[in-house]
C-alpha cells in the first residue's frame, strides 16, 4: 500500500511541475486541450476544411507505417487507396512508397517549430487515409505524438498503435494481433474481432464493447477505469481482475476482493486498474 501512495505522490508532483512549466512556458496547454478534449471526427464523417487542403492518389499497399507528430488521423474504407489532408501546409504529410509498403510522416523541422510558438493552434490538421473495403493489411504500425486516431472498418493482421497525447477510437474492424499503448487519452474499442488484444493506458479510460473471436484480452490502466462488455458467457472466460484503489464489478455486482480470479474457461481476460475501477459485463 505504501508503494501505491508513493506512486500517486510522484505522479502528482511530476504533473504539477510539468503543468506549471507548460502554462508559463510554451503555451502547450492550449494544444493539449485542443487535441485531447475533442472528438476525432463528426458522426457524419465530414471533414471540416480549414487552411490548405491536399489530395493524394496512393498505390495499393499492404503495410502501413505512420509516424506523425501533430494532427488527427482517420483510417477508413472507401473507394480505392487515397489520402486527403486539410490543415497547415507546413504540417502536410510526407509520403514514401516502397512496393506494397507505405510510410507517412511529417517534416520534423516544421513539427519542432510548431512547438516553439506561443500562438494557440488555429487550424485543425487532419489526415484521412482510405483503403478498399476488401483490403487486408499485413501490418499496421502507427505512432502519434499529439492528435486523435480513428480506425473504422479496417482488416489487419499485426497491428501496433502508440499515442502519446490523444484519444483512440477503433470500430467495426478485425485484427490478428492488436497492441495499443496510450500515454494520455482515452481508448474506445467497439465491435471488433481480434485473436489477441492488449491495451495499455497510462492516464485515461479503456472502454471495450463487443470484442469477438479472441483467445486472450489484456487491459491495463494506470490512472483510469476499465469498462468491458463482452458477448461471451461468464463460464467461457478465465478472469483475472484487479483494482488497487477502486472497485471490481462483474455483471453489475460488486466483488469484495480487489483482486480476483474467476472461471476456468478457455478465453483469458486480464484487467488491472491501478488508480481506477474495473467493470465487466458478459452474456451471462
Amino acid at each position: 500500500m505504501k508503494k501505491i501512495y508513493m506512486t500517486v505522490l510522484i505522479i502528482v508532483t511530476v504533473v504539477c511541475v510539468i503543468g506549471g512549466s507548460i502554462v508559463h512556458g510554451t503555451g502547450l496547454l492550449t494544444r493539449i486541450r485542443h487535441f485531447v478534449g475533442r472528438h476525432t471526427a463528426s458522426e457524419s464523417g465530414q471533414i471540416v476544411e480549414s487552411g490548405q487542403g491536399r489530395d493524394y492518389d496512393l498505390s495499393p499497399f499492404t503495410s502501413l507505417k505512420l509516424d506523425v507528430g501533430i494532427g488527427d488521423i482517420r483510417l477508413v474504407t472507401g473507394d480505392g487507396y487515397h489520402l486527403t489532408y486539410s490543415g497547415k501546409d507546413s504540417l502536410a504529410p510526407v509520403l514514401k512508397e516502397d512496393g506494397d509498403r507505405l510510410k507517412i510522416t511529417q517534416n520534423d523541422r516544421n513539427v519542432r517549430s510548431w512547438f516553439k510558438t506561443d500562438n494557440p493552434l488555429d487550424t485543425e490538421n487532419t489526415m484521412v487515409i482510405t483503403v478498399p473495403a476488401d483490403a487486408k493489411l499485413k501490418d499496421l504500425d502507427a505512432e502519434l505524438n499529439m492528435g486523435n486516431f480513428t480506425i473504422t472498418g479496417i482488416s489487419a493482421d499485426d497491428t501496433e498503435l502508440s499515442l502519446n497525447m490523444g484519444n483512440l477510437d477503433v470500430m467495426d474492424s478485425s485484427f490478428g494481433k492488436l497492441s495499443v499503448d496510450a500515454d494520455l487519452g482515452n481508448v474506445t474499442i467497439r465491435d471488433i474481432s481480434a485473436d489477441k488484444a492488449e491495451f495499455d493506458a497510462s492516464m485515461g479510460n479503456i472502454e471495450a464493447v463487443h470484442i469477438a473471436d479472441f483467445r486472450s484480452l489484456d487491459l491495463d490502466a494506470d490512472m483510469g477505469n476499465i469498462d468491458l462488455t463482452l458477448d461471451q458467457k461468464l463460464d467461457d472466460l478465465n478472469l483475472a481482475l484487479s483494482a488497487s484503489l477502486g472497485s471490481v464489478k462483474i455483471n453489475g455486482e460488486n466483488v469484495s476482493d480487489k483482486k480476483i480470479k474467476n472461471g476456468n474457461g478457455s478465453i483469458t481476460v486480464t484487467a488491472d486498474a491501478s488508480l481506477g475501477s474495473v467493470d465487466i459485463k458478459t452474456a451471462r
